[in-house]
């Protein structure tokens, strides 16, 4: 039954957003593969994104989102339905920390059921048009699949999300999906140093689908794109 109200509020969402954007381009779907996989997205516009991988990748999708929008019960409810996962942060309180290991193992479940979760593992939305470091969170996703059961496959597909403006409404984004690869295949477990190597490469994967405009060169560039801007 929550699969088929999952199904039905994401077409409806799907249509609203054709009309949110003037223009709205998907590319690159013949990656997303069957199976575990995790999609790995920059993140400008807080719950826009979301909405845009859930929609466009057409996988039955979990994901995870700041805790204090979970206070409400009513509102948990809601969010459970739609397969949001709470994640905690110092802001929420040092105590609340804990409950992240109870985030991080339905994570490793819902990737040994075979299904698809989505992160942004920059840890926080920020409007200036560059990658920012990846946070530990992306690694800690994984971990527990990884190690669980480290024969089985577990995909992550990289994902950039370009808005054409701030403030998007009738602009245009587009939704690039770039080639996945095995995280089994860098992760090793009890590694330290693989976790490392996992999001570095992953940082190689998302900088080439976004305008990305290191932080020396920033000011320049950034005026320059804004000057030749249609």
């Amino acid at each position: 039954m929550q699969r088929i109200f999952y199904v039905v509020l994401r077409t409806y969402v799907w249509v609203g957003l054709h009309f949110y954007f003037r223009q709205l381009r998907v590319t690159g779907t013949q990656y997303i593969p069957k199976g575990a996989v995790l999609f790995a997205a920059n993140h400008q516009n807080a719950f826009l994104d979301a909405l845009l991988i859930v929609c466009s990748s057409k996988r039955y999708t979990h994901f995870l989102t700041r805790a204090d929008i979970f206070r409400n019960s009513w509102v948990k409810k809601l969010l459970g339905l739609i397969n949001l996962i709470p994640i905690y942060r110092i802001r929420d309180g040092w105590q609340s920390l804990g409950e992240n290991q109870t985030t991080f193992d339905r994570c490793t479940d819902i990737l040994l059921q075979g299904e698809a979760l989505v992160i942004f593992p920059e840890g926080n939305h920020g409007w200036k048009r560059q990658l920012r470091p990846l946070s530990k969170g992306f690694t800690r996703a994984l971990q527990g699949a990884l190690e669980q059961q480290p024969q089985q496959p577990v995909h992550v597909v990289p994902v950039g999300i370009n808005y054409t403006a701030h403030e998007p409404f009738r602009t245009s984004v587009h939704v690039v999906y770039g080639p996945n690869f095995m995280a089994n295949e860098i992760y090793r477990p009890n590694d330290p140093a693989s976790a490392l190597a996992l999001r570095e490469h992953l940082t190689q994967r998302m900088q080439p689908l976004i305008t990305h405009i290191p932080e020396q060169h920033y000011e320049p560039v950034y005026a320059a794109l804004e000057a030749t801007a249609p």
